[in-house]
């Protein structure tokens, strides 16, 4: 028996197995071909796939993270007291058009009282007395035998939630 020379190659074809004419192994090899660009081309579309879900999910949190922070300036935009001599109209009518006549009410009394350092309870007793004075309408008196009346809610509950708005805006909204 005789040894193969060495770097020869040698195979052993089986009674099945057949030589591949050119044809075939042409045949042969484009398939190769076509499988392994069909390999590739799935690995792009996994990438992508992927990718795509992981942009989503990144869009979903900045989202929430957008939204966090809108919540968190509506909120200190009613708490955040306003800098001595900036005219806090632009607090005000930031979100009048959304807001109630009560919010806009309490919003521009909060500003005022900011800017003038004076307390709440004196300028909303100035506000009921102009009131009573302005339209007749008397919010103590109304409030007179209930335990702890809230003024506002007396006047809302009389329709005199505009009025009050009225002279609170006439009055205490900075002149241009």
């Amino acid at each position: 028996m005789t040894q193969p020379s060495p770097g020869a190659h040698h195979s052993t074809v089986t009674p099945s197995e057949q030589p591949l004419s050119p044809v075939q192994q042409l045949l042969q090899q484009a398939q190769q071909l076509a499988d392994d660009e069909a390999k590739r081309e799935q690995v792009p579309n996994e990438l992508f796939t992927s990718f795509d879900n992981r942009l989503k999910v990144i869009e979903k949190k900045l989202n929430s993270v957008v939204f966090f922070f809108q919540q968190s300036a509506n909120v200190l935009a009613n708490i955040v007291p306003v800098q001595p001599g900036v005219d806090p109209t632009p607090l005000v009518e930031s979100t009048a058009k959304e807001q109630t006549t009560r919010a806009k009410l309490v919003r521009l009394v909060d500003a005022y009282v900011t800017i003038t350092k004076t307390k709440h309870q004196t300028r909303r007793n100035w506000l009921y007395t102009k009131l009573t004075a302005e339209y007749d309408f008397d919010a103590y008196a109304y409030g007179k035998g209930q335990k702890d009346p809230n003024y506002l809610d007396i006047a809302e509950e009389h329709g005199q939630l505009e009025n009050l708005y009225t002279i609170a805006d006439q009055a205490l909204r900075p002149k241009s």
